[in-house]
């Protein structure tokens, strides 16, 4: 048993996906620093914004999860990457979608940044590592991949309802509000007439 899982953490998929996971994890504990700085009220009474419940939360699980990846990665594996790197990423993003400093915007563009990393890295693992994709536990899989759609989708809805960076027409907007919504209709159907 020690020797299968000591293979499965050699095979490199376990790897990728603790990296990525805290990477993702990263962005979102680098606009909760950013609003506690920039807009503490904001911070601390907007329900809409990651407050110190969560940031804390999510901050003391990214150090524990740094540790074990340090202590179990493989020798060739890369290294998570600095909250200074990923905040210049960010940053870089941000200014293109000009985001002044909307702390709503940016916890929603950090978590869509984040969910996007790890679909990737879930596609990676999936072409590289498929029984892991498939059967380990300890890898994000195909179930994964299926909240983080109806994440986005939800991130995406947000955004095209509440977003003032979206610069599109309201006839556009409607039609991509309506896109997702039918969409969902759709998935639905088939599980309610199926009773």
């Amino acid at each position: 048993m020690v020797l299968r899982l000591k293979n499965i953490l050699e095979e490199g998929a376990w790897d990728k996906d603790m990296k990525t996971s805290s990477e993702a994890r990263r962005l979102k504990n680098i606009t909760s620093r950013d609003n506690f700085k920039k807009s503490p009220f904001q911070y601390f009474f907007n329900p809409f914004v990651r407050g110190p419940l969560s940031h804390l939360t999510n901050e003391a699980y990214d150090g524990i999860s740094t540790i074990l990846y340090k202590i179990a990665k493989n020798k060739d594996s890369d290294k998570i990457k600095s909250f200074k790197d990923l905040k210049v990423e960010l940053d870089k993003e941000l200014k293109k979608l000009e985001i002044d400093n909307n702390p709503w915007e940016k916890d929603i563009r950090a978590l869509i940044k984040g969910i996007k990393l790890i679909n990737k890295t879930i596609e990676n693992i999936k072409d590289d590592h498929f029984m892991n994709w498939l059967i380990n536990p300890f890898v994000k899989g195909n179930m994964n991949a299926v909240v983080n759609h109806n994440r986005l989708e939800d991130l995406s809805l947000k955004t095209l309802k509440y977003s003032k960076l979206e610069k599109e027409a309201s006839d556009i907007k409607i039609e991509k509000l309506r896109n997702i919504q039918h969409k969902r209709t759709l998935d639905i159907l088939p599980k309610t007439l199926a009773k």
